[in-house]
């Protein structure tokens, strides 16, 4: 991973938001431990209609999921769900 004060350097409001597909694993909890990362776990069904809706083959592609993923997050972080962690308060990063 990125060293964290770098990527808090590079963002103004100091929370970065992180779609990730998956809501539970080692990854999602390494990340955990970042106060400025607002996690969004997407399901990975909703990934794939998303992906079917704007592209035509629809096959899994590792590059195109993680450009979607971003561009999911950054288009509707209205209306996907931080979550939610004991003891942590964050509110959805808004979109620029």
């Amino acid at each position: 991973m990125t060293d964290p004060a770098c990527l808090v350097a590079l963002h103004a409001q100091g929370r970065i938001a992180v779609a990730i597909e998956q809501s539970r694993g080692p990854v999602l909890y390494a990340m955990l431990q970042y106060d400025f990362l607002v996690l969004y776990p997407v399901n990975p069904r909703t990934l794939a209609d998303y992906r079917r809706a704007f592209k035509l083959s629809g096959a899994k592609d590792d590059p195109l999921d993680a450009d979607q993923l971003s561009e999911l997050v950054r288009q509707h972080a209205d209306r996907l769900r931080p979550l939610a962690v004991e003891g942590r308060a964050h509110s959805p990063v808004s979109p620029r």
